[in-house]
C-alpha cells in the first residue's frame, strides 16, 4: 500500500459577531421591580429542581428597600399581551432579592405560560393595574449565555457566559456574541483517491461558549496525517 500524506484545514473559528443592535429596555420611571437577567436557551445551565428539566428562565430583582408583592403582576413575551401570564398569588420579592420564573409553557407556580424565544422576541412586565414596571426587546441568544444588567449600571446591558440566576450578575460579560462557524475539511486536491476522500475523516465538534474543540478519528491506512 503506497504512502501518501494530506492536509486537512479546518476553518472552524471563523466569528459571526451578533451584536443587539435592536436590543433596547424600557424600565418606568421609579419602577423598583427590574428584568434584571434572563437565558433563552438553557441547555446545561441550570435545571429546575422540580422536575430536572432545562428550561427558559426569566430572573426579577426587587431594586428598592421594601419587599414587593408581586400578586397580579403579570409577565409576557408580547408586547400586544402583556397580560398573558399572571403571578400567582402571595408571590413577594424581598429588598434587594431576586424571583428566578421558569418559562416553560407550563403555567403552574412560577412557571409561565409561554417559553422564549432564542431567535429573538420582547420580555415584558407589568403592573395589577396594566401600567409597564420594566421590558426589554433582544435578538438572536447562543445556548448557555444569559442576557442581563451590568452591576450598578441599571441601563446597560450584556451577555454573561456564567448566567447567575437566583444572584447577583456576573462581572465577567461581554457587549456581543461570537458564533463559531460550521467547520470546513479540504483535503488537498489529488492526495487520495474520491472513495478515500469521503471517508478520510469523521470529525465530531462540540461547541460551549468559551470552549471549543473537536474530536478527529483519522483512517487506518494512511501513514501521515498532517492537521493545520
Amino acid at each position: 500500500m503506497g504512502l501518501f500524506a494530506c492536509a486537512v484545514t479546518f476553518t472552524v473559528f471563523h466569528l459571526l459577531l451578533l451584536t443587539d443592535l435592536h436590543s433596547q429596555e424600557t424600565t418606568a420611571s421609579g419602577s423598583s421591580l427590574r428584568i434584571n437577567e434572563f437565558l433563552a436557551k438553557n441547555v446545561r445551565t441550570n435545571p429546575d429542581l422540580d422536575s430536572g428539566g432545562y428550561f427558559d428562565w426569566i430572573e426579577l430583582y426587587n431594586s428598592s428597600d421594601q419587599p414587593i408583592d408581586l400578586t397580579g403582576y403579570n409577565v409576557s413575551d408580547d408586547y400586544s399581551q402583556p397580560q398573558r401570564w399572571t403571578i400567582p398569588g402571595g408571590t413577594v420579592i424581598d429588598s434587594g432579592g431576586y424571583l428566578l420564573i421558569w418559562a416553560d409553557g407550563t403555567a403552574h407556580d412560577l412557571h409561565a405560560n409561554f417559553k422564549l424565544g432564542s431567535d429573538g422576541e420582547q420580555i415584558v412586565v407589568s403592573t395589577p393595574e396594566g401600567s409597564i414596571s420594566d421590558s426589554v426587546t433582544f435578538n438572536s441568544q447562543l445556548e448557555d449565555v444569559s442576557y442581563g444588567r451590568l452591576l450598578d449600571r441599571r441601563d446597560e446591558w450584556a451577555y454573561f457566559p456564567h448566567p447567575t440566576p437566583g444572584g447577583p450578575n456576573s462581572t465577567s460579560h461581554s457587549n456581543s456574541l461570537e458564533k463559531p462557524a460550521e467547520p470546513t475539511v479540504s483535503p488537498k486536491e489529488g492526495c487520495m483517491s474520491r472513495a478515500r476522500r469521503s471517508n478520510f475523516v469523521q470529525m465530531k465538534m462540540v461547541i460551549a461558549y468559551g470552549i471549543r474543540w473537536t474530536d478527529l478519528l483519522p483512517p487506518a491506512s494512511p501513514s501521515s496525517t498532517t492537521i493545520r
